[in-house]
């Protein structure tokens, strides 16, 4: 095929994608988050979550979220997180069922910039309701999200970047092909003390499903970290303890 065959081709798919964007539905979420995160050891950490996803004005998700994170390598964090879900479908009544997620993540530090990529497989099992509207919440998946972020100098907020891609591996009509791409934007903040705040904006674009949509989403959350004290920071502690009271 000659450059100009592929020049008009692009330009051909390229409109025909545009016209195909009027057959898409919008929709808008907003999704807020709160949770603790105990730092058991160096290696291993440990988090509840809780989660509530917001749209036409009323509740649509909820769900807690156990989290266990081990680190076997510096550039190696596995982790494995267990869901407890509530949809609301279409008749109105909440449909409820379990969900796991393993995790794979892989990063790598550059001075100040992070790069990471993470491997998910979540499957989703004993679901109670009909569940006739569709719901990736209860939908097995295979999911690719190379991510990228930056700690400016000086700088309070950490901005970072992602894309991820999920992959439908079920057999069927609509299985063995990719779904959905996920668009990141957004940046984390240090307040005082172990707190952190995170404000992200997602767009999710459908393909390869009948009757697609486009979702975009506004995400807040907050998260408290404990650390677990070592040996030597309880010695630490006592002893300033025993110097405070020969002072006095």
């Amino acid at each position: 095929m000659s450059f100009l065959k592929k020049i008009l081709l692009l330009a051909s798919l390229s409109a025909t994608s545009a016209f195909g964007q009027h057959y898409y539905s919008t929709t808008g979420e907003l999704w807020l988050n709160s949770g603790v995160k105990y730092k058991f050891n160096k290696q291993l950490d440990l988090a509840l979550d809780l989660n509530g996803r917001f749209g036409d004005y009323k509740l649509q998700t909820f769900f807690p979220e156990f989290i266990v994170k081990y680190e076997f390598f510096e550039w190696f964090k596995p982790s494995v997180e267990y869901r407890i879900v509530l949809d609301r479908e279409k008749e109105e009544y909440y449909s409820f069922g379990n969900r796991i997620n393993l995790n794979f993540n892989f990063q790598k530090e550059f001075g100040r910039s992070e790069v990471s990529f993470r491997v998910r497989y979540q499957s989703a099992f004993s679901r109670v309701g009909t569940g006739t509207d569709y719901s990736p919440d209860f939908d097995n998946a295979l999911r690719f999200k190379p991510e990228f972020k930056y700690d400016p100098k000086g700088f309070k907020l950490t901005p970072e970047a992602a894309v991820e891609f999920f992959y439908n591996p079920n057999n069927g009509p609509l299985g063995n092909r990719f779904t959905r791409t996920r668009f990141v934007l957004g940046f984390s903040y240090n307040l005082p003390g172990p707190q952190e705040l995170a404000v992200k904006y997602f767009l999710d674009h459908h393909v390869n499903v009948p009757f697609p949509n486009n979702r975009h989403v506004l995400s807040i959350g907050y998260t408290y970290e404990f650390e677990r004290k070592s040996d030597e920071d309880v010695l630490k502690e006592e002893l300033e303890e025993l110097r405070k009271k020969r002072r006095n």
